[in-house]
């Protein structure tokens, strides 16, 4: 690796949020279900919900740590 924000490039690059692999998984509804945290649609809405609040500043994280 050569420059300093390879490494947060890197990671943007392996996210399952990239267009390559977003359609490759749910995000851990299946292991949300199990786990019994997903009993219906209100708390299927509230963990999308979730999911939507933390991939924006997961995303936002990397993509700041790639431009410094």
């Amino acid at each position: 690796m050569t420059g300093g924000g390879t490494p947060g490039a890197l990671l943007l690059l392996a996210d399952g949020r990239f267009p390559a692999g977003a359609h490759a998984h749910s995000g851990g509804a299946e292991a949300a279900v199990r786990a019994g945290r997903i009993t219906g649609s209100a708390s299927l809405e509230a963990f999308c919900r979730g999911r939507l609040h933390t991939a924006g500043l997961v995303a936002a994280a990397l993509a700041a740590t790639a431009a410094a």
